[in-house]
């Protein structure tokens, strides 16, 4: 049985990979992790790096499974969610990726989705997205998230 700190390096391994760009390689070394070490204290991190790997490789469909395991294990992860969105839109799956970003946030505060929800306040503006107008203002506002003038009654501020 392998400690904790001899995988911590192994992912440390993964990690450094990523972060030379070399995302392959990455992802070879973390899915090793995952086959190897499935009860790895730190598993749902080495998916989500795994599922940031993926998507930097347009590699979608991967990074949406090891998105969504992440999310199964702990909704609240908002890089995951984020995964998902950006997946599902890069595969033109319009309607499941506004699924994902309204599900989290109507459950918790954005963050990092903050700057989904500036992007697509600027694309209704261009007339992008309509169909979800409402709901892309009310998740801003909640958010704090200032809307532009012309959007529903928007001033710049909430």
């Amino acid at each position: 049985m392998k400690t904790n700190s001899y995988i911590d390096e192994i992912v440390q391994q993964g990690i450094e990979l990523k972060n030379e760009d070399k995302f392959q390689q990455s992802i070879d070394v973390l899915e090793k992790v995952i086959s190897n070490y499935p009860n790895y204290k730190k598993i749902n991190g080495v998916m989500l790096l795994l599922a940031g790997n993926y998507y930097k490789l347009k590699l979608y469909e991967r990074s949406i499974d090891y998105s969504f395991k992440v999310v199964a294990n702990n909704p609240k992860v908002e890089l995951a969610n984020l995964l998902l969105y950006l997946s599902y839109f890069d595969l033109d799956e319009h309607e499941k990726a506004f699924m994902v970003l309204f599900s989290y946030l109507e459950k918790y505060p954005a963050d990092l989705f903050k700057d989904t929800l500036e992007e697509l306040l600027d694309g209704l503006i261009d007339g992008y997205s309509l169909n979800y107008e409402e709901d892309i203002i009310s998740y801003a506002k909640k958010n704090d998230v200032d809307i532009p003038k012309g959007l529903l009654g928007g001033t710049n501020s909430n």
